[in-house]
C-alpha cells in the first residue's frame, strides 16, 4: 500500500532539514508562500512538488513554494507553475525552467493545446526563434507563445538546479 503520511508544507511556513529522502510512493508538497531549505542531501524517488499561486491581477502572480538544496540531490521535482494566461497578455511571457533536464519536445507535446510557439533570443539577429529540441537550460531566457484560451498553468518536472551558467551581453563597452 501507499504511506499514509503525505506532507504538505503549508503558507508561510519555513521549515529546515538536514537531509531529505522521498521514498517511492511518497510525496511531500511545498505550497505557495511556503519554503524547504535542504542543509544536506534530497533523494526524491517519490513526488516532490512546489506551487506557485494562481495568476490574477491586477496582482499578479503572489507567491510560489521554495526549494533551497544546499547538499547534492538526485531524482526529481515538480514545479506547477502559472504563468500569464492568455486573456491577460499571457502569449508572450518570459521564463526559465525552474528544473534541469526538461526535456523541450515532451514539454511541447504535453503542453500541445496550451503553447503555440517556445523561442529563445538570438542576439547575433536580433529576433526570437523558435526551438524544439534539446533539453531547457538552466538559467536562460525563454519566450512562450500560449495558445488562444490557454490557463496558463504549466509544470515543470526534472532534476533540481544548484547552479546555473548563462552569459550575458551588452551593447555597451567595458573600459
Amino acid at each position: 500500500g501507499s504511506p499514509s503520511n503525505q506532507p504538505v508544507i503549508t503558507s508561510t511556513a519555513t521549515q529546515q532539514v538536514f537531509s531529505l529522502m522521498i521514498p517511492e510512493g511518497s510525496s511531500l508538497t511545498i505550497d505557495p508562500g511556503a519554503s524547504l531549505t535542504v542543509d544536506g542531501d534530497l533523494i526524491s524517488n517519490g513526488g516532490l512538488m512546489i506551487k506557485s499561486a494562481a495568476y490574477v491581477e491586477p496582482a499578479g502572480l503572489t507567491s510560489s513554494g521554495s526549494l533551497i538544496v544546499r547538499g547534492s540531490s538526485s531524482g526529481t521535482v515538480t514545479f506547477n507553475r502559472f504563468l500569464r494566461p492568455d486573456a491577460i497578455t499571457g502569449d508572450l511571457h518570459l521564463f526559465s525552467s525552474p528544473v534541469g533536464r526538461l526535456d523541450i519536445p515532451d514539454f511541447l507535446t504535453t503542453y500541445d493545446a496550451k503553447v503555440d510557439f517556445l523561442r529563445v533570443w538570438d542576439e547575433d539577429d536580433a529576433v526570437w526563434s523558435e526551438v524544439t529540441t534539446e533539453y531547457f537550460q538552466s538559467g536562460k531566457g525563454y519566450n512562450v507563445y500560449q495558445a488562444t484560451n490557454s490557463d496558463g498553468e504549466f509544470s515543470f518536472t526534472g532534476s533540481v538546479v544548484s547552479n546555473a551558467t548563462y552569459v550575458a551581453s551588452s551593447p555597451y563597452a567595458l573600459d
